[in-house]
């Protein structure tokens, strides 16, 4: 691991315990500074900076300071934001369930230490036309619609409400949790909020967090959240284990477990896990865009039992796109869902006359060749993650 690396996670723990640490005196602040903002830990180590009365060069430390403010402003703005559509909700009589940042922030010392992009709740569909109305009540406008998140904006804070905790195309996770609501209880017979117990919503953030390690990657914000939890919360080991064998996430759970031993706890550190936290540190907040493309093709190369089946089928979904994702791209599809064939027309025309973008997606796509593939497929085997899609799956 980097050395920058190493100081940035000296600095998460000292943020989080209060501890004062030394850094060896060549660490390189300017890279910390590049590296939390883009990896949305900054408020972490400005406070880690703080505790451990660190040197850095002249001008750095505003800059670090200025950014932590920043941060303060934007989640005060968004706690607000978010209990003002929790409120709504309660005199709607809308049962809704908040979800993992909504949660987590208030585990760290200071909320506003655990950076969120956006807040995550779940709702009932056949409530929707219903927590429609509220939104635009409160001055959300409603943005795009996903396979399983719709998505609300309001003077540039964001709002998605989950459909269901997990993506159907996702469908060995989406198998265990279904919609989503069956682990869910209420709060209070007098509210209508809702949540799962401390053990359900640790195996639902260790799935999410599985979800996009192999689908790309995930940044060090979300291994962190691993630390604070467990730090809180006492688990029922056996009931996690329990539940991680019918996931299959029970080996990739252990090798977590070892890497935050690692970094926090002066554990010993084994191949494995220095190979999770190198990927976690080098693939950006949300992933990195070529390991996508590979995953993507290992994706369908599971779904249809070999590589050149995978293919076709990737092929086939770039020029008929199923009806959700037509209807992301084209709205009116939302109302008139019979004229698909027609929108797929169109589509084409659109994809002739963007020739060279044409050109440049099947370059980046679909030249990913099968040892690719088969080398990626091995990767996440080594650290306990596979698709367990059964040959045959429909999307």
């Amino acid at each position: 691991m980097e050395q920058f690396v190493s100081s940035a996670f000296v600095l998460v723990k000292s943020a989080l315990d209060g501890q004062k640490y030394m850094l060896p005196p060549e660490t390189n602040y300017e890279r910390l500074y590049n590296f939390g903002r883009q990896m949305q830990i900054l408020p972490l180590l400005y406070a880690g900076i703080e505790n451990c009365a660190a040197e850095l060069p002249a001008g750095l430390r505003e800059r670090f300071e200025k950014f932590a403010v920043q941060a303060f402003l934007f989640s005060t703005k968004q706690w607000t934001l978010l209990q003002s559509v929790c409120a709504a909700f309660e005199l709607g009589k809308i049962d809704y369930m908040p979800l993992k940042g909504t949660l987590l922030k208030e585990l760290y010392p200071s909320p506003e230490m655990r950076m969120m992009s956006d807040a995550d709740i779940l709702i009932r569909v056949e409530q929707y036309p219903r927590i429609r109305e509220i939104m635009i009540d409160l001055g959300f406008t409603e943005n795009i619609e996903s396979d399983h998140e719709l998505f609300w904006k309001k003077n540039g804070f964001v709002i998605e409400l989950h459909k269901r905790l997990i993506p159907s195309y996702n469908k060995d996770y989406y198998a265990y949790f279904g919609e989503g609501w069956q682990r869910a209880v209420r709060v209070s017979p007098d509210e209508y909020r809702y949540r799962m117990s401390d053990e359900d919503a640790y195996v639902y953030l260790l799935t999410h967090f599985a979800k996009h390690f192999r689908d790309g990657g995930i940044g060090p914000r979300h291994f962190i959240d691993f630390f604070v939890y467990r730090q809180k919360k006492e688990l029922d080991a056996a009931y996690l284990d329990e539940q991680f064998d019918k996931l299959k996430l029970r080996e990739f759970n252990d090798h977590l477990v070892t890497a935050i031993d690692w970094l926090f706890a002066n554990g010993a550190p084994d191949s494995v896990s220095e190979y999770l936290l190198e990927r976690i540190c080098h693939s950006g907040p949300y992933g990195d865009s070529e390991l996508r493309r590979i995953s993507a093709a290992l994706k369908d190369q599971k779904r249809s039992g070999s590589f050149a089946a995978g293919y076709r089928r990737r092929l086939f979904g770039r020029f008929f796109p199923p009806l959700a994702a037509m209807q992301s791209m084209y709205p009116a599809l939302k109302h008139r869902p019979f004229l698909l064939p027609f929108f797929w027309v169109a589509r084409w025309f659109s994809l002739v006359f963007l020739r060279h973008h044409t050109k440049e997606y099947y370059q980046r796509v679909f030249e990913k060749n099968e040892r690719q593939v088969a080398a990626y497929e091995n990767e996440l085997k080594k650290i306990g993650l596979d698709y367990s899609f059964e040959h045959g799956e429909n999307d």
